[in-house]
């Protein structure tokens, strides 16, 4: 749906966004995640997971043009419902790619990033990136062009010094690179 090319200053590479498509049924589905509202924005309030569908699920076919050899990274635009300092919050995305002719994988990896808040002022944003690790499963299991990527977006507790309150989710997109030219 948007895409957005982005050139990376000295190199021959430019950026790829793409939006991956979330499983809105599924949410309304369970009545979680919360929607909530902010001015024009809407988006979905997130506690700590406890096995309680407080999670976000996303399906998304990786592009051809992608340069199939740099790391895709997740980026979700989040803010935080409570004023908090000097306080972290951690989120998790777990993934998992299939490919035409592969088995439907039953594990997934999971890549953790902790945000330390500084001094945020209630509705504070911030941006939350996620490096998949394309060849993490080793030579003939990389991620393809074309394959399909399922994405699990959630929070987990800090290591310490927790927020109060929610993380609420506003935005999900994938940043690729590409050749100049083209994939």
């Amino acid at each position: 749906m948007g895409t957005k090319v982005k050139v990376t200053s000295g190199s021959q590479k430019v950026g790829l966004r793409q939006r991956p498509n979330l499983e809105i049924s599924r949410i309304l589905g369970a009545g979680k995640p919360s929607i909530v509202y902010r001015g024009i924005f809407r988006g979905f309030s997130l506690p700590i997971y406890a096995s309680d569908n407080q999670e976000l699920f996303f399906n998304h076919s990786v592009p051809r043009r992608w340069d199939g050899e740099s790391n895709p990274v997740v980026v979700s635009r989040v803010y935080l419902d409570t004023a908090n300092t000097n306080k972290k919050f951690q989120m998790r995305l777990a993934w998992q790619r299939n490919g035409v002719g592969n088995v439907v994988p039953n594990t997934s990896y999971n890549v953790d990033t902790v945000v330390d808040t500084g001094t945020a002022a209630q509705y504070k944003s911030f941006d939350v990136s996620f490096e998949i690790d394309y060849d993490i499963a080793g030579a003939g299991n990389e991620i393809k062009a074309g394959d399909h990527l399922a994405l699990r977006l959630y929070r987990i507790a800090a290591p310490s010094d927790e927020i109060s309150g929610n993380v609420v989710v506003l935005n999900v997109y994938i940043d690729y690179k590409r050749g100049f030219y083209g994939g």
